[in-house]
């Protein structure tokens, strides 16, 4: 696997490979709650998590929950795509 993606394999630097759908669920590895917000399209507060999926890779995004909300260290998460105006943002839902 090679995750960020790049042009060649970081151990071997071998330009081949092959794409692998993720399945789009992890676990919370830790997460943030910004209370200053940098963007209008993103009203504090919020919270972040990074996620270790299933495939290995971790990934942040924005946890899509009441702004109370703390997620527990392990707890399930999957993604979801949040269509934009200019683009699609992933995001993370807790699993019941």
């Amino acid at each position: 696997m090679r995750y960020p993606v790049g042009p060649t394999c970081p151990e071997c630097l071998s330009f081949d490979f092959e794409w692998v759908v993720s399945s789009g669920r992890g676990k919370v590895y830790s997460y943030t709650v910004v209370h200053h917000q940098t963007h209008p399209a993103f009203p504090a507060p919020y919270t972040v998590v990074l996620a270790e999926m299933e495939e290995g890779p971790r990934v942040i995004a924005q946890l899509r929950a009441p702004a109370e909300t703390r997620p527990e260290i392990g707890a399930s998460v999957h993604i979801e795509w949040e269509d934009g105006p200019r683009q699609a943002l992933p995001v993370f839902l807790l699993d019941e």
